[in-house]
């Protein structure tokens, strides 16, 4: 018996996006993931000035905006062979990593615990039953946010970084903050990580369907480059940013 499962608005996920699901006597056959909606962003931003580039690619997504907007500010300082400060460099890393806290802190807590702990009512339950968790996890992600805007000038889409520079650069009481509320982050991290050993989530293991090509990608901060690993773990390949 064959029978397709929709699911319309995959709302935790992408948010617009449909994923249908086709099973044939209680095998899955095919799985399909769609986003429908036009984006654009290729052929927009064809023609604009180069520094509007970075706010332009921010929009991209809400969630991940300063990621973007520096990877945008990195590929144009490359082309036009400007190397920026060791300090530049360090500020936009601190931006990126309060965006990766807050934005992980949202996916984990918020969106993917509800479905491992069986919390139908989602995070208002967890609230209930999960009620020290949870205010940890609303902690780190305010502490993530509140990064980015200290360095960003606004918790999404930040303003503040440029070509080659800070647009507005910040100044020594908002850097001391930014010290405080890592050395905070540090510490409320540190103690979920040792709970969440103590307790650990259900998890059951995925197997790859047999025949499908799997590739995993791991990036090396150090050199720069992609080491790319197969299924079993093995190396098949590396390449660099430029490259890719």
């Amino acid at each position: 018996m064959s029978k397709t499962i929709t699911l319309n608005k995959a709302t935790r996920v992408e948010g617009n996006a449909d994923i249908h699901i086709e099973v044939d006597k209680g095998r899955v056959k095919a799985a399909r993931f769609m986003v429908h909606d036009f984006r654009g962003f290729e052929k927009f931003v064809q023609g604009r000035k180069v520094e509007y580039m970075p706010q332009l690619v921010s929009r991209i997504c809400g969630l991940c905006s300063c990621a973007h907007q520096i990877a945008s500010l990195r590929a144009i300082e490359d082309a036009m062979s400007i190397t920026p400060t060791p300090s530049l460099d360090k500020l936009r890393e601190i931006i990126g990593l309060g965006e990766l806290m807050a934005s992980h802190a949202l996916s984990y807590f918020y969106l993917s615990m509800p479905d491992l702990v069986g919390a139908k009512g989602g995070v208002f339950e967890l609230v209930q039953s999960h009620p020290l968790v949870m205010k940890e996890a609303f902690a780190l992600r305010k502490a993530g946010q509140d990064i980015v805007t200290l360095l960003g000038k606004r918790a999404v889409h930040p303003v503040s970084m440029g070509v080659g520079r800070f647009l507005k650069e910040p100044t020594r009481e908002e850097l001391r903050k930014v010290k405080t509320l890592a050395a905070e982050i540090r510490d409320r991290s540190a103690a979920l990580i040792v709970k969440a050993g103590a307790n650990p989530l259900p998890r059951k293991q995925i197997d790859v369907p047999d025949g499908q090509r799997v590739n995993f990608v791991a990036y090396e901060q150090d050199t720069g480059r992609f080491q790319v690993f197969g299924r079993n773990g093995e190396w098949t390949d590396n390449f660099s940013a430029a490259e890719f």
